[in-house]
């Protein structure tokens, strides 16, 4: 297995745009591009569900305003 390639300044700067991280500095984008490489190896290594189907219904509680 080869070793991924760090993103580009402009892949990096491309997707924190996307997701509403425009303002950071440089020297954060360029954080994020040596970091990305670990992330992605990691999230490699976490088990997916084989279907949507069979992973479980997140769980929301709604709380009221009591007034009785």
């Amino acid at each position: 297995m080869t070793t991924p390639m760090p993103p580009s300044r402009d892949e990096m700067t491309a997707f924190a745009r996307r997701y509403g991280l425009d303002k950071l500095t440089p020297e954060h984008i360029a954080r994020m591009a040596e970091l990305a490489v670990h992330v992605g190896a990691l999230g490699r290594t976490l088990r997916r569900p084989p279907a949507k189907e069979n992973f479980p219904a997140p769980t929301f509680e709604i709380e009221t305003r009591g007034g009785g």
